[in-house]
């Protein structure tokens, strides 16, 4: 075979499934889920069904590129000999480790198909997680020359512009994915797309969630400066230049702060690395560049939403009468009798009293104060408002046909849904929870009683970790299975859903942390073992790039796609790992291995 015709059989066979990594963020396509009659009966999801646009197909797009890298490995696995190079300990044992564990979890978890294909609207089951694995494994055995690295990042760039771009017209209000003609293309009918999108107003391109772009925005920036930093071509470099200032309106339009704080956190480690130059040369061309990025991004930050409406809500929620935050009141208890349900908190009681009326099917509703004094209220059609503090501008309360009420309360992050069933001639029957079940009997909730009130921090996520974290003593050695939080997670804590979120109705499907994810779901040794493989990888990094030179393109490209990892790390601390970002990180620390392991060889690459 001549040496022209062997890259061109080595793209074909090695370097496309790696190149096709990156477009898994710009998968959509309708399919939709039934609900199986055991799922509905656990009470663990509303309806009997939903059209998914956002991550079942990445699911299977997933599994079927890492079906192809696998069956690429079995056929010429003499070419996959795993020798004594620097990173088989550092990367390959640790990696090795942690597949055991999630297949273990997966084997013993109570909800075995969950564990293994993933939950409903995420879709990160253990086979997709061993896919990242392979993903990694396969990348560092293929990715040897600069031929190779080349076209991963040509993709990398492509992918990249094309998510962003969405993103940015959507910050615009200039949504591309609800016009007919896509809503057409990816087999949705527009009757259908009102309740599929998830969120009007926010940017979140193909990825489903405003959090997850900005966890992308996050993990993409510094690898896009590196890339400016890799390529010689001018035009390339312009290319790279406005993808870049697209990823920075994009993250102010996701309105996240953890991209923020992943982003300034990659901009100190980058000084770590370039503290030699930074005294030899204060304006060396990258640093200002880095530093002038990171400058631009915390401008945007404090006059966007995610931190300056933030604070801006915050301070009103101390002055205005309008808003309760998490200072003011939690509840203590619910009391449910068969006319008056007692709404008790730390501040004040709250009755709202029932009786039949006198038209069959009507009741009357009044309600008075801890001591029985009668609040002053007042009809607007099928909505009750109250008229005297501390109730007016906070509560309301909205009656509908069929017996449910709902008392809404307003915070800082809007109106939660606290829904009772009452049943003329029976009485209240209890308090609706997730999946029209009805809950009578109100436990104290999970929450550690130390920080009960405090439910609301981190955005409503201190509730999740500390219960998630308390939880963790059943999942040390064997974790419930990988995505199963949903199932596992108590989704009958009335009075915890209510203190973080005003709302019986939510659904808690996450942790809102990837660390939690995983020892949950796989156990928490298995979270050390990829903790201990990522930071190896990074600790690689530090020895390798820590004195550099600038025209050493390709240490340069190390160097920026480690602080790509350490930003993704810091974003997963307020964001789980999900099918939409995380096989690009994935293929980003298997890219930064294979670096690391030429730059170590002394590979000179042009």
């Amino acid at each position: 075979m001549s040496k022209k015709k062997q890259p061109i059989n080595k793209f074909k066979k090695s370097l496309l499934p790696i190149m096709a990594i990156p477009f898994i963020s710009l998968i959509m396509y309708v399919y939709h889920v039934g609900y199986p009659q055991k799922v509905i009966d656990m009470k663990i999801t509303d309806g009997v069904g939903y059209y998914d646009l956002f991550s079942y197909w990445k699911m299977i797009a997933i599994c079927v590129i890492a079906g192809f890298m696998l069956l690429s490995i079995l056929l010429q696995s003499r070419h996959y000999s795993i020798k004594k190079h620097s990173y088989v300990f550092k990367i390959y044992v640790p990696m090795a480790v942690y597949a055991f564990f999630i297949i273990l979890s997966i084997i013993f978890s109570k909800y075995i198909n969950f564990a293994l294909f993933g939950m409903y609207e995420r879709f990160e089951g253990g086979l997709v997680l061993l896919s990242y694995l392979l993903f990694v494994y396969y990348i560092v055995e293929n990715i040897k020359e600069f031929f190779d690295l080349k076209y991963i990042l040509y993709a990398v760039m492509a992918a990249s512009s094309m998510v962003l771009l969405i993103a940015f017209f959507q910050g615009l209000k200039l949504d591309p994915l609800s016009t007919s003609a896509f809503l057409k293309l990816i087999g949705l009918t527009s009757e259908e797309s009102a309740s599929t999108t998830f969120a009007a107003g926010w940017a979140y391109s193909t990825l489903y969630n405003p959090n997850y772009l900005g966890q992308y925005t996050s993990l993409m920036l510094p690898v896009l400066v590196g890339i400016l930093q890799y390529f010689k071509d001018k035009k390339l470099k312009i290319a790279v230049i406005l993808i870049i200032i697209i990823d920075l309106f994009a993250m102010y339009f996701a309105k996240s702060s953890s991209a923020y704080l992943g982003l300034i956190v990659a901009v100190l480690m980058f000084i770590v690395f370039n503290i030699r130059h930074i005294w030899e040369k204060l304006l060396l061309r990258i640093s200002f560049l880095v530093i002038t990025t990171a400058v631009i991004a915390m401008t945007i930050a404090v006059f966007s939403g995610a931190f300056g409406n933030g604070i801006i809500k915050y301070l009103d929620s101390k002055t205005s009468v309008n808003y309760f935050d998490e200072d003011d009141f939690y509840v203590e208890n619910i009391i449910v009798e068969k006319n008056k349900a007692i709404f008790i908190t730390n501040k004040f009681t709250m009755n709202m009293n029932i009786s039949d009326g006198s038209e069959e099917g009507t009741y009357n509703v009044f309600f008075t104060d801890g001591e029985d004094n009668y609040v002053n209220t007042s009809m607007n059609g099928n909505t009750m408002n109250f008229e005297e503090a501390p109730y007016k501008g906070v509560f309301r309360v909205k009656f509908y046909r069929d017996g449910y009420i709902d008392l809404l309360v307003r915070d800082i992050y809007g109106e939660g849904q606290i829904r009772f069933l009452y049943v003329p001639k029976e009485g209240i029957k209890g308090v609706v929870g997730v999946g029209n079940s009805i809950i009578t009997d109100f436990k104290p909730s999970n929450m550690p009683v130390k920080l009960i009130g405090h439910e609301k921090m981190f955005s409503r996520r201190l509730y999740m970790w500390a219960v998630s974290f308390v939880n963790l003593r059943d999942n040390i050695f064997i974790g419930d299975g990988p995505d199963t939080f949903r199932v596992t997670f108590d989704q009958k804590d009335i009075i915890g859903k209510i203190n973080t979120y005003y709302s019986s109705v939510i659904i808690v499907d996450k942790p809102h942390n990837m660390f939690l994810q995983t020892a949950q779901g796989s156990g928490v040794i298995s979270l050390l073992v990829f903790l201990f493989m990522i930071m190896s990888y990074i600790a690689w990094s530090f020895k390798l790039y820590f004195k550099f030179a600038y025209n050493e393109r390709q240490k340069v490209l190390g160097i920026f796609i480690t602080l790509s990892v350490i930003s993704f790390l810091i974003t997963g601390f307020f964001t789980d790992s999900n099918v939409s970002v995380s096989p690009m990180f994935y293929l980003l620390l298997g890219l930064g291995v294979s670096i690391n392991y030429m730059v170590s060889k002394n590979q000179k690459v042009y």
